[in-house]
C-alpha cells in the first residue's frame, strides 16, 4: 500500500516539484519494478528498487535542502512533496525488511 500512495503521489507532482518529467517518469519505475519483484517474491531486488527512488528523494529529510546536481541529485525538488514520498518509501522499506 504505501508503494501504491507513493506512486500517486509522485505521478500527481507538478512540473516545479521536479527535476524534468522524464526523472518523475524514472521514478515512477523504480516504485512499479518494486511492485513486481514484491509480486515475484524477491524481496531484496525490491528494497533495492525502493532504495533507488528513496535516494532521489532524500536531501530534505536529510540535508535541509534538496540535493543539487551530480550522481546523488534528488528527482523531486519540493521538500513538502519530498516529505511525502521519502516518508512513504521509507515505511514501505521498513515493512519489507521485518
Amino acid at each position: 500500500m504505501q508503494i501504491i500512495s507513493t506512486s500517486d503521489a509522485v505521478e500527481a507532482l507538478l512540473p516545479g516539484q521536479v527535476t524534468t518529467q522524464g526523472n518523475q517518469t524514472a521514478l515512477g519505475n523504480f516504485l512499479k519494478q518494486g511492485t513486481k519483484n514484491i509480486q515475484k517474491g524477491n524481496i531484496d531486488k525490491a528494497i533495492s528498487d525502493l532504495n533507488n527512488a528513496l535516494e532521489r528523494t532524500d536531501g530534505c529529510a536529510l540535508r535541509g535542502r534538496p540535493d543539487g546536481n551530480g550522481q546523488d541529485m534528488d528527482w523531486i525538488t519540493d521538500c513538502d512533496a519530498q516529505a511525502e514520498a521519502y516518508a512513504l518509501l521509507a515505511a514501505a522499506i521498513a515493512a519489507l525488511q521485518l
